[in-house]
């Protein structure tokens, strides 16, 4: 099919090509190479429908090993879009999350705090609204001795954005009873989330 300028797009309709990449499932956002013949404008439509795929995998009956890829690939495009974070956070991205750390499994503690990390990473707003939803408590109660050193250490990572990133959320944190959560682990640990 041509365009306006009489070329064509490599890969006939969008809409078609995006429906026989969905109904196929040969999607893999790995890379980000779908089609070396494939223009730029049709790329990333189906990077956004990928996406939606893996926001949609994010549920507590998929599996581990389902859950924890798609929480990695959705780092690797936050890292690479960040623009795609808000489409993430207005969607009510971080309640599926906030699931996501009840699944008593480890490995998707850990991914699922990795994600969080990412999308509020250095934007006031996202960790304000993460507060909102009730984040702090959940993500504290990862913060404890008892939690294996990996978790504490994303959970301290998060707490430590909270406590330097603005007076309100600093506030929120206090507000959560975050103060004694500070004193747990060794002194270097405690330096992390305190940033001191």
């Amino acid at each position: 099919m041509e365009n306006e300028m009489g070329q064509t797009n490599g890969g006939g309709d969008l809409f078609s090509l995006m429906m026989g990449v969905l109904k196929d499932g040969v999607i893999d956002i790995d890379g980000l190479v779908f089609d070396e013949k494939l223009p730029p404008e049709n790329l990333f439509p189906l990077q956004a429908v990928e996406f939606s795929r893996l926001v949609g995998l994010l549920r507590p009956e998929e599996s581990e090993e389902v859950i924890v890829s798609a929480c990695q690939k959705l780092i690797s495009i936050f890292h690479q879009r960040p623009e795609q974070k808000i489409v993430f956070i207005t969607q009510h991205g971080l309640l599926p999350l906030m699931e996501l750390l009840e699944v008593p499994k480890t490995c998707v503690i850990f991914s699922v705090l990795q994600l969080i990390n990412q999308i509020v990473k250095d934007n006031t707003d996202f960790q304000e609204n993460a507060c909102l939803v009730g984040l702090i408590p959940v993500v504290m109660s990862f913060a404890g001795p008892d939690r294996p050193r990996e978790v504490r250490m994303e959970a301290a990572y998060f707490l430590q954005q909270l406590c330097q990133s603005s007076s309100l959320t600093l506030q929120m944190f206090i507000a959560c009873r975050g103060i004694p959560i500070l004193g747990h682990g060794s002194p270097s640990y405690r330096w992390h989330v305190a940033g001191l």
